[in-house]
């Protein structure tokens, strides 16, 4: 090996002229003849050793990697690993280090303009909390997700995102960890709410409850299992419970399972393989899922559930009331079905009285011994329960509804099946599925504010026979003639079917949902065959790329990947249920500008309220504006007002006016 001073280095090939000129081979690949004296020997480079191939990341790693590479990108860092990439930010560290190691309670404050880099001392703070044993929650107070005028939306996020370390594992735990070590010690033994929970910490339900994440789905399918649970285990047959957004499931495969819209989407991303010998689907009162954005979910989750299941007799049933159009609802869901149709529809008696000491005296001089009485608020349903409970004395009146702890709801259900003679005053959590006996007659306190919720409520009556029996109780002309009309158009049967407009919230929620089950990245045209169900391929396109510039997603040569921003959401259950966190309306009467209440739920295009009839106008931001309704009601004025998924937020603004025109925006 010689060193010429102009091109570098070479090895010598040959020589000539007794050594005077060599013939030296350069690195830059050209071989020349050079006088001896023109250059210098170097020693020999030792050989390079052979490459090592290094070992596969294991899966943990290769997620912890991916997570670091993906934050990055977003201009963050992982929380874990955050203290070693803080460079030149010795004084703000040191300010937040000081702060967390003070003996006394404070608040501290970090200000700074846009783009001054506020997010990364947070999550240093947040990291070296972790770190010193302090218990921690991160929220983020976002006007859609967790406002400040929803408390229980905040709560919520802060026990979901609460951690704290280990002392023996350094692993990180969670509200649920640190509850039942408590209990496990013996605390709280004789207080008024934590006694509750002494031995029940597994309770799903329970749980719910605590993490402020109850649902009125979640009664009507613990009432299901209750009620398939016993003759499926007489033939063998195991049967298990799944709602709440967690991935808590049994060790070994249940023969059937019993679910929510939303839980299935969480086991599609954390247990698919679960699905892979998935015989059958049941979709029980799809009536009331259909043409809504948990019913635009569950077509989503069906293809998903295709794409997984191995099973070549796969099928899916629907269940479902009387529907003017059957054809067009099960075309959204199966692409091949046959239509079984029973015969047959129970006849409808109603009273309209005035009091509920009409209803005591019709009830005791027909021998009615069992009534539902339906409200449409919570807090009218502890009203009409004051009321009643004198009335009817000796005999029990309880109350249900979603804010009652769920042991409190139980016992008035035990009550009803249970007792010879018993009142209940409810709001929709009994409107479907939950067991309290027979009924022998149901009573609307106020006017349901959707015909579809006087059917489910007049159809909880009298069960073992051919007539269903309701009592209306009316305080105004209006409240009347309104209910006439809605009666009227039951009995005609069914109402006029509400064209069909899908949510495209949806595309929003299950794009993400899809993305998560895959973080290896999914190619575009896959995604693009998911969304075809609810939106043409340009609205597509345009949703995927606004999510990307949002942070959400990632894009990369044809394949789309969940961001980190995306991958630690939906680490915390976030991205499974699209139900928005409150769906109660104030009510505005447009030609005086004066608010008359608030109704909450679904709603029909005219409905009762403040003993007046009104049509709706328009529906945006948790805001109802109305006009007073004159004029006869037609059953095409009883058609459930669509509310639209809690996913809507991220939608491209061009999507929301074109599609969703009219509708809440949420």
């Amino acid at each position: 090996m010689v060193k010429h001073p102009k091109y570098g280095l070479g090895v010598v090939k040959q020589s000539r002229y007794k050594g005077l000129e060599l013939r030296v081979e350069f690195q830059d690949g050209l071989t020349r003849w050079v006088r001896f004296d023109e250059v210098e020997s170097v020693p020999p480079t030792p050989p390079m050793p052979p490459p090592v191939t290094p070992s596969p990341p294991s899966p943990n790693e290769a997620f912890k990697f991916r997570r670091m590479i993906e934050a990055f990108r977003l201009g963050i860092v992982p929380h874990d690993c955050i203290e070693d990439f803080t460079f030149g930010r010795q004084a703000e560290a040191e300010v937040l280090r000081d702060w967390l190691n003070k003996q006394e309670e404070s608040t501290l404050l970090v200000i700074g303009e846009y783009g001054t880099g506020k997010t990364h001392p947070l999550h240093y703070a947040y990291s070296y909390a972790l770190r010193e044993g302090f218990a921690v929650a991160y929220i983020e107070m976002d006007p859609h997700e967790a406002p400040f005028h929803k408390p229980k939306c905040v709560y919520s996020r802060l026990i979901r995102t609460f951690r704290y370390s280990s002392q023996k594992t350094r692993q990180e735990k969670r509200f649920r960890d640190l509850l039942g070590e408590v209990l496990a010690k013996g605390f709280f033994k004789d207080h008024i709410y934590f006694s509750n929970l002494i031995g029940e910490t597994s309770d799903e339900t329970l749980w719910d409850w605590i993490e402020a994440l109850e649902s009125i789905v979640r009664p009507y399918s613990n009432d299901m299992f209750v009620r398939i649970e016993g003759p499926l285990r007489d033939v063998s047959l195991v049967t298990a419970l799944k709602h709440g957004d967690r991935p808590s499931f049994p060790e070994h495969l249940p023969n059937c399972l019993i679910t929510t819209p939303e839980s299935l989407d969480s086991l599609l991303c954390r247990r698919p393989q679960t699905f892979a010998s998935l015989r059958t689907v049941i979709l029980d009162e799809i009536h009331l899922l259909d043409n809504t954005y948990r019913g635009d979910q569950l077509r989503l989750l069906l293809w998903r559930l295709r794409k997984l299941t191995t099973d070549a007799g796969f099928s899916v049933h629907l269940l479902s009331a009387t529907l003017p159009n059957p054809e067009q609802i099960a075309q959204r869901y199966v692409s091949h079905f046959e239509l079984v149709v029973v015969e047959g529809q129970r006849e409808m008696d109603y009273y309209l009285l005035k009091s509920h000491e009409e209803v005591y005296r019709l009830a005791r001089a027909q021998g009615w011994k069992k009534l539902l009485c339906f409200c449409n608020l919570r807090e009218s349903v502890e009203t009409v329960a004051a009321e009643l409970t004198p009335r009817w004395h000796p005999y029990p009146v309880v109350a249900h509804h979603g804010s009652l702890h769920r042991r409190v709801r139980e016992e008035a259900e035990a009550i009803m099946k249970e007792a010879e003679v018993a009142v209940c005053v409810a709001t929709s959590t009994l409107e479907i599925g939950i067991d309290i006996g027979d009924i022998d007659l149901v009573v609307l306190a106020e006017p349901p504010w959707s015909i579809s919720a006087l059917l489910q409520r007049v159809g909880r009556s009298n069960r073992r026979e051919e007539i269903t029996r309701t009592a209306a109780v009316i305080r105004s002309e209006e409240e009347k003639f309104l209910l006439e009309a809605m009666f009227k158009a039951a009995t005609l049967g069914p109402l006029p079917a509400k064209p069909y407009e899908p949510d495209l919230s949806v595309a929003v929620q299950q794009t993400l949902s899809y993305l998560y089950q895959h973080p290896e990245g999914v190619p575009e045209t896959e995604l693009l065959e998911l969304l075809a169900f609810l939106c043409s391929e340009s609205e597509a396109r345009l949703i995927l790329r606004y999510l990307r510039r949002n942070g959400w997603i990632e894009g990369r040569t044809g394949y789309w990947f969940a961001s980190t921003k995306l991958m630690d959401t939906s680490e915390k259950g976030c991205i499974h249920s699209n139900i928005p966190d409150s769906q109660t309306y104030r009510v505005i009467d447009l030609d005086s500008g004066k608010e008359i209440g608030t109704i909450a739920g679904s709603f029909d295009e005219v409905f009762v309220l403040a003993r007046k009839a009104w049509k709706v106008m328009s529906v945006g931001s948790g805001l109802i504006k109305v006009r007073r309704f004159e004029g006869k009601a037609s059953a095409a004025m009883f058609q459930r007002h669509k509310n639209v998924g809690a996913f809507y937020y991220l939608l491209p603004p061009d999507l929301k006016g074109v599609r969703q025109e009219g509708h809440q925006q949420t």
